[in-house]
Protein backbone atom coordinates (compact mmCIF):
# COMPACT_ATOMS: atom_id res chain seq x y z
CA UNK A 1 0.00 0.00 0.00
CA UNK A 2 1.58 3.19 -0.66
CA UNK A 3 0.90 6.72 0.92
CA UNK A 4 1.44 9.69 -0.54
CA UNK A 5 3.52 11.93 1.12
CA UNK A 6 4.60 14.82 -1.52
CA UNK A 7 3.18 17.64 0.47
CA UNK A 8 5.25 16.28 3.40
CA UNK A 9 8.20 16.60 1.41
CA UNK A 10 7.71 19.63 -0.24
CA UNK A 11 6.83 21.31 3.10
CA UNK A 12 10.34 19.70 4.56
CA UNK A 13 11.94 21.55 1.09
CA UNK A 14 10.78 24.81 1.57
CA UNK A 15 12.01 24.35 4.79
CA UNK A 16 15.41 23.49 4.24
CA UNK A 17 15.87 25.95 1.47
CA UNK A 18 14.66 28.63 3.22
CA UNK A 19 17.71 27.51 6.46
CA UNK A 20 19.89 28.06 3.68
CA UNK A 21 19.57 30.62 1.70
CA UNK A 22 18.25 33.01 4.21
CA UNK A 23 20.70 31.88 7.34
CA UNK A 24 23.64 30.27 5.68
CA UNK A 25 24.37 31.29 2.07
CA UNK A 26 23.81 34.90 3.74
CA UNK A 27 26.86 34.74 5.59
CA UNK A 28 30.11 36.16 4.32
CA UNK A 29 31.89 33.09 5.87
CA UNK A 30 29.89 29.93 4.91
CA UNK A 31 32.31 27.40 3.66
CA UNK A 32 32.23 23.55 3.55
CA UNK A 33 32.73 23.16 7.46
CA UNK A 34 29.70 25.70 8.03
CA UNK A 35 27.61 23.39 4.81
CA UNK A 36 28.52 20.00 6.90
CA UNK A 37 27.15 21.86 9.86
CA UNK A 38 23.88 22.62 8.03
CA UNK A 39 23.84 19.13 6.35
CA UNK A 40 23.31 18.02 10.17
CA UNK A 41 20.80 20.37 10.71
CA UNK A 42 18.76 19.26 7.43
CA UNK A 43 18.94 15.88 8.48
CA UNK A 44 17.39 16.39 11.68
CA UNK A 45 14.66 18.47 10.03
CA UNK A 46 14.00 15.28 7.27
CA UNK A 47 13.72 12.62 10.01
CA UNK A 48 11.23 15.31 12.41
CA UNK A 49 9.17 16.00 9.10
CA UNK A 50 8.89 12.74 7.07
CA UNK A 51 10.46 10.24 8.34
CA UNK A 52 9.42 10.29 12.27
CA UNK A 53 5.47 11.56 10.74
CA UNK A 54 5.85 8.41 8.53
CA UNK A 55 7.26 5.33 10.35
CA UNK A 56 10.41 5.21 8.48
CA UNK A 57 13.37 3.77 10.00
CA UNK A 58 16.82 5.31 8.77
CA UNK A 59 20.50 5.47 9.44
CA UNK A 60 21.05 9.58 9.89
CA UNK A 61 24.93 8.35 9.06
CA UNK A 62 24.22 7.19 5.35
CA UNK A 63 20.90 9.83 4.85
CA UNK A 64 20.88 11.70 1.96
CA UNK A 65 23.52 9.32 0.84
CA UNK A 66 22.25 5.84 0.34
CA UNK A 67 18.59 5.56 -0.83
CA UNK A 68 15.50 5.08 1.49
CA UNK A 69 13.83 1.96 -0.12
CA UNK A 70 10.42 3.07 1.74
CA UNK A 71 10.31 6.75 -0.18
CA UNK A 72 8.94 5.50 -4.01
CA UNK A 73 9.37 8.46 -5.99
CA UNK A 74 7.72 8.70 -9.29
CA UNK A 75 6.96 10.25 -12.30
CA UNK A 76 4.14 12.29 -14.48
CA UNK A 77 2.75 9.61 -16.68
CA UNK A 78 2.22 10.69 -20.44
CA UNK A 79 4.47 13.63 -20.23
CA UNK A 80 8.60 13.41 -21.33
CA UNK A 81 10.29 13.74 -17.87
CA UNK A 82 13.58 15.31 -18.33
CA UNK A 83 16.14 13.02 -16.52
CA UNK A 84 19.65 13.41 -15.94
CA UNK A 85 21.43 9.54 -14.96
CA UNK A 86 24.83 9.39 -13.64
CA UNK A 87 27.09 7.29 -16.02
CA UNK A 88 29.93 5.10 -14.40
CA UNK A 89 33.57 6.97 -14.02
CA UNK A 90 36.92 5.85 -13.30
CA UNK A 91 38.10 9.09 -11.64
CA UNK A 92 35.43 8.80 -8.60
CA UNK A 93 33.17 11.71 -10.14
CA UNK A 94 29.61 11.97 -10.69
CA UNK A 95 28.74 12.66 -14.00
CA UNK A 96 25.00 13.29 -15.48
CA UNK A 97 25.23 12.86 -18.69
CA UNK A 98 24.15 8.97 -19.54
CA UNK A 99 22.67 9.51 -23.44
CA UNK A 100 18.83 8.29 -21.55
CA UNK A 101 17.87 11.73 -20.43
CA UNK A 102 14.32 11.58 -20.91
CA UNK A 103 11.26 9.12 -19.36
CA UNK A 104 8.77 8.74 -21.62
CA UNK A 105 6.42 6.10 -20.18
CA UNK A 106 8.43 4.02 -19.03
CA UNK A 107 7.72 1.66 -16.02
CA UNK A 108 10.66 2.43 -13.81
CA UNK A 109 11.23 1.79 -9.88
CA UNK A 110 12.70 4.60 -8.18
CA UNK A 111 13.87 5.05 -4.40
CA UNK A 112 14.62 8.65 -2.82
CA UNK A 113 17.82 9.69 -1.89
CA UNK A 114 17.66 13.66 -1.49
CA UNK A 115 16.96 17.03 -2.84
CA UNK A 116 19.54 18.66 -5.01
CA UNK A 117 20.92 21.62 -6.20
CA UNK A 118 24.61 22.00 -8.06
CA UNK A 119 26.40 24.68 -6.27
CA UNK A 120 25.77 24.07 -2.71
CA UNK A 121 27.88 27.20 -1.37
CA UNK A 122 25.08 29.66 -3.04
CA UNK A 123 21.26 29.78 -3.11
CA UNK A 124 19.96 26.98 -3.63
CA UNK A 125 15.92 25.49 -5.45
CA UNK A 126 16.49 22.22 -4.25
CA UNK A 127 15.31 22.07 -7.83
CA UNK A 128 16.12 18.01 -8.37
CA UNK A 129 14.84 14.79 -6.70
CA UNK A 130 18.00 12.71 -6.28
CA UNK A 131 16.90 9.05 -6.83
CA UNK A 132 18.25 5.50 -7.39
CA UNK A 133 16.69 3.14 -10.26
CA UNK A 134 15.89 0.50 -8.60
CA UNK A 135 14.14 -1.57 -11.63
CA UNK A 136 14.22 -0.16 -14.91
CA UNK A 137 12.94 -3.15 -17.05
CA UNK A 138 13.35 -1.77 -20.62
CA UNK A 139 17.36 -0.49 -19.64
CA UNK A 140 18.16 -2.90 -17.22
CA UNK A 141 22.02 -1.46 -17.48
CA UNK A 142 20.77 1.83 -15.27
CA UNK A 143 19.91 0.09 -12.14
CA UNK A 144 21.55 0.88 -9.52
CA UNK A 145 22.46 4.67 -10.90
CA UNK A 146 21.39 7.93 -9.17
CA UNK A 147 19.48 10.41 -11.60
CA UNK A 148 17.98 13.62 -11.03
CA UNK A 149 14.81 14.74 -11.64
CA UNK A 150 13.00 17.88 -11.51
CA UNK A 151 10.67 18.10 -8.84
CA UNK A 152 7.71 19.32 -10.76
CA UNK A 153 7.44 16.02 -12.24
CA UNK A 154 7.48 13.92 -9.34
CA UNK A 155 5.37 12.21 -6.50
CA UNK A 156 6.75 10.66 -3.53
CA UNK A 157 5.06 8.04 -1.29
CA UNK A 158 5.90 5.34 0.79
CA UNK A 159 5.94 1.74 0.57
CA UNK A 160 4.37 0.54 3.56
CA UNK A 161 5.18 -3.22 1.76
CA UNK A 162 8.56 -2.19 1.80
CA UNK A 163 9.11 -1.23 5.86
Amino acid sequence: MMKDLTALLIRYRELARNLHNSCFFSCSEFTFDSYDRLEAIKKQLFALIVLDESDIPFDESTLFINPLSQLRVSVMENVAVPVYINRPSSDGNMYWDDPKNVLENEKVRLSFISFFDWDVLSSIDFKYCRVRIEGFPDSPELNGRDALIEMEYCKIAVDSNNQ
